[in-house]
């Protein structure tokens, strides 16, 4: 879809695919006055959200570009939870996880200027996990399939993104330096947000806070009680990833790679949308590889 995205925008915006500077992984080409060619996204997935946002993520040899222009937007979703009734027990779990991914890391790392982004993200974890579960059991659950598709459209659309910094689910970024290695989205996310979450509970304030994981990721996990902990949220999370067939330890992916080469591949693409965050940090989420 993406690909399909950045062709069709490509016809009024060559540079769009032409002219990627060696580096970093960000294309913001200029402003054009018309548009490429309409798309009508129709996803088979539930899982990036690119069918209602004006982004498109890359292969360029072993790193990722990501595409940022309005003209990719799609003229028209169809959002149809018919069409995912085919899709595999194991990309149903990898779209869901890359969805409340996407919702609970930047709810615990960046604390929004109200809370209201806090409470959209918290409701759409809440319905997310059941329905996912549910189309885990049953692929043929379309109540649970059209939950799923709906909350991976609506979490792009960045309602639970208002008062937080643009970049705030920051472990995407380094997500797409292990999907650069043959991995899929699923297992590196599975490895990264255990590693993120031993980071919060271990009290680094720029990788998360500890209460806002105790507290909020608490209520969206569906943990009950006034006492509840960052290390208890954090197993709950590992937890679901195991539960939905996730790996959480590097040993399990197989890498032949260092941490220290995978830390220097995402600084070189993404150092700037990972500021104020560091290299050293994000060698951290790499450590055990």
């Amino acid at each position: 879809m993406d690909l399909a995205k950045a062709a069709a925008a490509a016809v009024a915006l060559p540079g769009l695919l032409t002219g990627w500077k060696p580096g970093g992984g960000f294309v913001m080409p200029e402003p054009v006055t018309r548009g490429g060619l309409p798309v009508v996204a129709v996803p088979t997935t539930a899982a990036t959200g690119s069918e209602v946002n004006a982004k498109a993520s890359l292969a360029d040899g072993t790193d990722r570009r990501f595409l940022v222009h309005w003209s990719l937007f799609p003229r028209v979703a169809v959002i149809d939870p018919m069409l995912h009734t085919s899709l595999p027990p194991a990309l149903t779990a990898e779209g869901a996880l890359e969805t409340v991914a996407r919702l609970l890391v930047p709810m615990v790392s960046d604390p929004p200027t109200t809370a209201l982004p806090d409470e959209v993200a918290i409701g759409q974890i809440r319905a997310v996990i059941p329905a996912a579960e549910r189309a885990l059991a049953d692929g043929d659950d379309l109540e649970a399939r059209g939950t799923v598709a709906l909350a991976a459209s609506v979490s792009t659309f960045t309602l639970h993104q208002i008062g937080r910094h643009l970049h705030s689910f920051w472990v995407w970024y380094p997500t797409n330096t292990l999907t650069a290695q043959g991995l899929r989205k699923g297992p590196a996310l599975g490895v990264l947000l255990t590693r993120w979450a031993r980071m919060v509970v271990d009290g680094d304030k720029l990788a998360g806070h500890a209460d806002r994981l105790a507290e909020l990721g608490g209520r969206a996990l569906g943990l009950t009680g006034t006492s509840v902990t960052p290390v208890e949220v954090a197993d709950a999370l590992g937890d679901l990833l195991r539960r939905w067939g996730f790996p959480t330890e590097f040993e399990e992916l197989g890498l032949d790679v260092t941490a220290e080469e995978l830390t220097e591949q995402t600084w070189r693409a993404w150092s700037e949308p990972l500021r104020p965050r560091t290299r050293e940090q994000v060698r951290s989420l790499f450590e055990g590889v």
